[in-house]
């Protein structure tokens, strides 16, 4: 049985847990990124819509709200500086009939105190001039969205982890933690059964659909 030391463990090599890991790693924090899958993301981060939110749902001065924003801003300045696929596409939200004006007018309020920029009301006519094809009252223009490829988006992160010496272990699947004095030992069975030993002061679990 092999055993080690490390600062920080994190469980899961998806998104969140990579985003994790590169911002240890660039404040210089030994990190170690355990994943039981061969690759990065094979779960839930590659299997989604890719949408770069704009944050104009969240309640106020709700955490969702703040990270989503700042988020926003993040998403599209990392994408530019690693080459990234995404597009600006921005979005349309639509009131289909009167009664839904009223909705959308709210969501532009709460979009507003949120600190999403430049949402903008469009009228029916100047809907159709963006898109032919949609019928609707009234709109909001949200000059934030966009999408993102996931893929390039988390491999980036990998390599912004790798390049600050730090690793990600692939089909190292964790089977037991225990807690004593603050210190935490990680069981990590490999491919073949291997049980491997990892001592380290802080985890995060990051496992998604697994964190239980």
């Amino acid at each position: 049985m092999e055993k080690f030391s490390v600062n920080t463990a994190i469980i899961g090599a998806g998104v969140v847990g990579l985003a994790i890991a590169r911002e240890l790693s660039l404040n210089g924090i030994e990190t170690l990124v355990l994943e039981r899958e061969d690759d990065f993301g094979k779960i839930t981060s590659s299997r989604n819509s890719g949408v770069i939110h704009a944050g104009i749902y969240y309640p106020t001065n709700s955490l969702k709200a703040r990270f989503c924003v700042e988020g926003n801003q993040f998403i599209y300045q990392h994408c530019k500086k690693f080459n990234i696929p995404h597009r600006n596409t921005k979005k349309i939200l639509v009131a289909s009939n009167t009664e839904q004006i009223n909705i959308i007018d709210k969501i532009k309020e709460q979009a507003e105190i949120n600190g999403v920029k430049n949402i903008k009301k469009l009228s029916k006519k100047e809907v159709y001039k963006l898109e032919p094809l949609v019928n609707c009252e009234e709109a909001l223009l949200i000059p934030s969205s966009g999408i993102i490829d996931p893929i390039s988006f988390m491999r980036s992160l990998v390599g912004e982890i790798e390049a600050k010496g730090n690793t990600i272990s692939y089909n190292s699947k964790v089977d037991k933690i225990y807690l004593d004095n603050n210190k935490f030992t990680i069981l990590v069975k490999d491919f073949h059964e291997n049980v491997t030993t990892i001592n380290c002061k802080r985890l995060i679990n990051s496992a998604g659909l697994f964190s239980s």
